[in-house]
């Protein structure tokens, strides 16, 4: 029989089936992980769970005015006040203050916010870059994950100030009622925030409400899966906006959610399943769940129906093993943003370059395009084989006179990138010939522009590695945001290996690229002289 576990055994009481060989261990790398007391073959349903329990934006929104209602308010907040992700976020917050009530009380109605046991499990302290402190921040230095890390921080607090003045209204209306402890820690957790120039984007100085509101979205965007799992669709205009970097379960006909009980496998590659979703009898309601009572917001067709499986298409042997998931092909740079870890390989990463006075990384381009106040494409170059590096291309380039042999250009691993250059240099004033040789040596212009912003890009990338190599001082420690928020700019050993495996995954990609343009260029001086040779004949 498998090992009693206060979260499986709530599972087990709001109707979620697990297989019965399976457990809850603490794992020193993994966190709190699923295993298997004895072996599976392949084809095993290891979890199913009902798809009303599933946190939805919709189930969000009512648990929160179920909880405002049962503590006085005369006035609820409309859905539309937030962004459709916000409220699951809200929610989450919400519980957290109530867990940590709790826990100095032992006075919590059982029946309000249903999924405490489920909040109350994930861990409190996720590593993603949301939670650095300055210095681990620095690290990013001249990697996509700079800007972005940049953006979503200063989102975060136009986010909670929006939270805030959706919620606060409502609070400070309420009346006397046996939740006024609790009122006043949700009171106290949402005042406004004193932003200081000297840490615009709230680095150093501590607001445990922003804190927890980061901590919600880190929760979120490392534990989403797209609605349509539960039968949900939306309209492409309804999916959610990709502003909390919780778009990798978005589709233009799903918005992401949280799915307890299947959050709790982790991540490994080569591990493949199958997420089933298995509609409702027509005949038969769904079985019960933790699902707002008594509401009328959300119309029927938006409703979560049925239940939603994984099934392994891989053996777990031998027996205590732990037992994975699979969020399918992903980089490094998007793990380690959503999911605060990497995992020690580099062939799913990839390099975010834009065009911009240089090529650049994301980070940088972003600067770029809102000083001219111009929009630019991000191309993304993957991380190649020595058998894809040698591949060419299916597109000729024919010599002049049309005599000679056609050069064939190698594949490039990011053409775009190839066309854009090329279209960026046909603006220059020259008029360019539509002769044979000239079409080759626009093309090996092109090589050559790529070539040097690529090395430019390099030579700034390994310089701030310097920087990062030479960080010494590590913290063995924990995840916590007193150490992440820490004035003393801590880096813990965690957080540096993470971002040094990210690092090590742009390089490599960057080498790839240089040595991609150099063959070429190589290529194209052979091309160019073998036309000189024929011309003087």
């Amino acid at each position: 029989m498998a090992k009693s576990h206060p979260l499986t055994d709530w599972f087990k009481s709001v109707g979620v089936e697990l297989h019965p060989s399976l457990y809850l261990k603490h794992d020193a790398l993994t966190g709190l992980s699923v295993y298997a007391a004895t072996p599976l073959p392949p084809d095993t349903t290891v979890v199913t769970v009902p798809a009303s329990l599933c946190i939805t934006s919709e189930v969000a929104y009512e648990q929160v005015c179920r909880l405002l209602s049962r503590a006085g308010a005369t006035s609820l907040p409309q859905h539309s006040e937030l962004p459709v992700p916000d409220w699951i976020l809200l929610y989450l917050v919400l519980c957290r203050i109530a867990i940590e009530h709790a826990s100095s009380t032992n006075a919590f109605p059982s029946d309000l916010l249903p999924h405490l046991t489920y909040v109350a499990h994930i861990p409190k302290c996720i590593p993603t870059p949301l939670h650095f402190s300055p210095t681990e921040y620095a690290m990013l230095a001249n990697t996509p994950l700079q800007g972005s890390t940049e953006r979503r921080l200063a989102e975060t607090i136009v986010d909670f100030h929006r939270a805030s003045s959706c919620i606060l209204p409502h609070i400070l209306k309420l009346s006397q009622t046996g939740l006024q402890d609790l009122v006043e820690q949700i009171q106290a957790a949402f005042e406004p925030i004193e932003e200081t120039r000297q840490d615009k984007l709230m680095t150093t100085t501590w607001h445990a409400g922003l804190e927890m509101w980061r901590w919600a979205e880190s929760a979120f965007t490392s534990r989403a899966f797209p609605s349509s799992l539960i039968g949900i669709t939306v309209p492409a205009a309804s999916v959610a906006s990709n502003s909390n970097g919780s778009s990798a379960f978005t589709s233009p006909t799903s918005n992401p959610i949280l799915i307890p009980a299947y959050d709790a496998f982790n991540h490994a590659r080569a591990h493949p399943v199958t997420w089933t979703h298995i509609p409702a009898p027509s005949t038969h309601p769904d079985t019960a769940a933790p699902h707002a009572v008594g509401s009328t917001t959300v119309p029927e067709s938006r409703r979560a129906t049925g239940r939603v499986q994984m099934t392994l298409n891989y053996a777990v042997d031998p027996a205590d093993s732990q037992v994975f998931n699979n969020y399918g092909g992903k980089s490094n740079e998007e793990f380690l943003s959503a999911y605060g870890f990497v995992l020690p390989t580099t062939t799913e990463d990839t390099l975010a370059l834009k065009i911009g006075t240089q090529v650049q990384s994301d980070a940088d381009a972003d600067a770029h395009d809102d000083k001219k106040g111009t929009g630019s494409t991000t191309f993304y170059w993957p991380a190649t084989s020595a058998s894809d590096a040698a591949s060419s291309s299916d597109q000729p380039i024919e010599l002049s006179g049309g005599d000679g042999k056609p050069f064939v250009p190698a594949r490039c691993p990011c053409p775009g990138l190839i066309e854009q250059l090329g279209a960026e240099l046909r603006r220059q004033p020259a008029s360019l010939s539509s002769s044979p040789l000239i079409q080759l040596e626009e093309y090996a212009n092109v090589i050559e522009v790529l070539e040097s912003l690529l090395l430019a890009k390099r030579k700034q990338f390994r310089a701030s590695q310097k920087q990062v190599d030479s960080i010494e001082a590590l913290q063995e420690t924990d995840f916590r945001p007193e150490v992440a928020r820490s004035p003393t700019s801590s880096v813990r050993k965690p957080v540096f290996e993470a971002v040094q495996q990210y690092r090590l995954g742009q390089l490599e990609i960057l080498n790839q690229a240089v040595k991609w343009a150099r063959g070429e260029l190589e290529r194209l001086a052979d091309a160019l002289e073998d036309d000189d040779d024929e011309d003087q004949e």
